[in-house]
């Protein structure tokens, strides 16, 4: 079951990282605010192209305020993940300590196939963030 399961993840993240941008929305910008663990900073896109230190002031407020939650939500799609993979970490110990108890040892491979599955969304979730924020 978490082999069908393994492999399916990995399947849909090959599918959709070949769907996806490969790379962030703009990365390509000259004034590219920094990444902190891979996490936007909340106002990436915002910026003029020639200053960096001012908003366009040609964007609407709606863009705006979408930009700004669009960099949030994608920080919390990244955060997810970091979570999951301490889950599967968590897991992992788990079964190494389980001492082949089978309730324990059942325990960690529920831990492991719910954290793969929470990874699974959040990488997924992530990109699809990125690619609405590309229509932006």
């Amino acid at each position: 079951m978490i082999r069908r399961l393994l492999v399916y993840g990995i399947s849909v993240i090959a599918v959709l990282s070949i769907l996806a941008p490969a790379t962030p929305v703009h990365a390509d910008a000259p004034c590219s605010p920094p990444n902190f663990l891979g996490m936007p900073a909340w106002y990436r896109g915002l910026q003029k192209q020639d200053d960096c230190k001012t908003i366009r002031s040609d964007l609407e407020t709606q863009t705006i305020l979408l930009t700004i939650a669009l960099n949030v939500l994608q920080a919390a799609m990244v955060v997810v993940a970091y979570v999951a993979i301490g889950f599967i970490i968590k897991g992992g110990y788990m079964y190494m300590v389980s001492t082949g108890s089978p309730d324990a040892m059942a325990r960690a491979k529920n831990t492991v196939r719910d954290a793969l599955i929470g990874l699974v969304i959040a990488i997924t979730a992530a990109m699809v963030v990125n690619t609405i924020a590309g229509v932006l």
